[in-house]
């Protein structure tokens, strides 16, 4: 008789077991996945509808700015009897403002430690206390900044006067952040001290920021409402004066108007250097002056030439030098890094970027003069300072590599004389040459620096168009 044996179908039925155990542990495992996943999205979406209202606000507000992530976690990490409060993107930006106004006090300690701390070299403590002036000036700005939004908006001025107002303040903020930081770009030792500061001078850069473009944001929403209101009920007001008339800027008195009007103007003190005046020089004038005075002060500088650095402090607000021309009346000094100094702190006159700076500038009828630079250097007539786009202020070399030629602009429009010729220039994305007037227009006092509202005050010849 043949026997079979019946061995194998017991293996099998343990490797048979072996896979439903295995497929048991697999479906466990993707039910614990998609358990997992389920349970996430619902504390997530708990999270979210236990949010206050006023994070969506501000999550919004801050969807505008360059650092949206900074500005929500800055906002939100306030306590929230303060947050809680929050029912607008107003109430969202002077919140931010609120929050870089009390960065840049912490700032201030920060250096003055660093001032103390022994070891220092001249250059570093210079820079140091040039960071203490720029930082009370962002404080004075900052402050400023939040009683002009407060007010918004009012009748007593435009939504563009408000928002251009806004503006300015918070884009001098941010440049005195980088103004400070420059300082510290010469030696070693400066270049130590720089990380020091470093962290603390970009993270109020960048709230600054969150802050400008929150109130760009606001300001051309609103603006942009207004002209349609405008139009619906086909408003005829005229926006500026005729040509002739001079449109006087709301910050000008009526008895500054009438002294800028005036042909005889009567000094306080007079400064003259062979010692007929009040003054032999003018910072001596300059410190005898009243402080916050809320009348105009006027130094008069009689022809000579004044080999000194002139400091006027903020408080001495509303002061007036009056020379007896260009040529006749000069101010000089010779102040330079070489010598410990930092350019924050010398009035320099230079051939390397001697047009330099972070504001929106028309130079008209002007007489550039450029000396042969030396061996090894280019003369660069111009260099914009500008650090955000958003910032209301507005040459051609590289400054380093292919840094930043896609995106920056040069225009030229109709130049004439040698050197016009544009068949030897760049070829740079962001260089162009400008064929319609309409798109030159652009770029003329009237509308790049608004100067039909204000020229007119200062007394210079100007035209105001192409």
């Amino acid at each position: 008789m043949n026997y079979i044996k019946q061995t194998p179908p017991k293996k099998n039925s343990k490797k048979f077991f072996l896979a439903l155990l295995a497929t048991f542990l697999l479906a466990t495992t993707v039910v614990g996945i998609v358990v997992g996943v389920v349970s996430r999205r619902n504390s997530d979406d708990n999270a979210n509808s236990n949010s206050p209202p006023s994070h969506a606000i501000i999550k919004s507000a801050c969807s505008s700015t360059l650092y949206p992530e900074l500005c929500f976690s800055t906002i939100t990490s306030e306590p929230s009897s303060v947050t809680n409060k929050v029912s607008t993107h107003k109430d969202v930006i002077l919140l931010s403002l609120n929050i870089s106004t009390g960065t840049v006090e912490r700032n201030y300690f920060t250096i003055k430690k660093l001032i103390n701390q022994k070891g220092r070299s001249k250059r570093e403590k210079v820079a140091l206390h040039d960071c203490l002036e720029t930082i009370d000036e962002s404080l004075d700005e900052l402050k400023k900044a939040i009683d002009e939004l407060k007010d918004y908006p009012t009748s007593k001025k435009s939504l563009f006067q408000h928002a251009d107002d806004l503006k300015t303040l918070l884009s001098s903020a941010i440049t005195n952040q980088e103004t400070c930081l420059d300082g510290f770009s010469h030696d070693e030792a400066c270049k130590r001290t720089r990380k020091n500061v470093e962290g603390g001078q970009v993270h109020v850069e960048r709230l600054c920021s969150n802050a400008l473009a929150m109130v760009k944001n606001l300001t051309d929403t609103d603006m942009a409402n207004d002209e349609k209101n405008k139009m619906m009920v086909g408003s005829n007001n005229r926006k500026l004066k005729e040509e002739g008339e001079i449109k006087w800027p709301e910050w000008i008195s009526t008895a500054d108007r009438r002294l800028l009007q005036s042909s005889t103007i009567t000094p306080n003190v007079v400064v003259a250097a062979d010692g007929s005046g009040n003054y032999r020089t003018v910072s001596a004038a300059v410190a005898a002056a009243p402080e916050n005075s809320a009348k105009r002060y006027v130094i008069r500088i009689k022809a000579g030439v004044y080999k000194e650095n002139v400091d006027v402090p903020k408080k001495k607000t509303n002061i007036m030098f009056l020379g007896d021309g260009r040529s006749n009346t000069i101010i000089t000094a010779s102040k330079n890094v070489a010598d410990g100094s930092t350019t924050f702190n010398s009035a320099t006159v230079g051939t390397v970027d001697f047009i330099f700076g972070n504001s929106a500038v028309v130079l008209q009828n002007c007489d550039i003069h450029a000396r042969r630079p030396d061996p090894g250097q280019k003369n660069m007539l111009t260099a914009q300072g500008r650090t955000d786009p958003n910032q209301n202020t507005a040459g051609w070399f590289e400054w380093d590599g292919n840094f930043a030629l896609n995106t920056l602009f040069y225009g030229e429009y109709q130049n004439t004389g040698p050197g016009a010729s544009t068949s030897g220039r760049v070829k740079w994305k962001g260089y162009k040459v400008i064929t319609s007037a309409t798109e030159a227009q652009t770029y003329t006092p009237r509308n790049f620096i608004a100067g039909s509202g204000w020229l007119g005050s200062t007394g210079f010849p100007f035209s105001l168009d192409l």
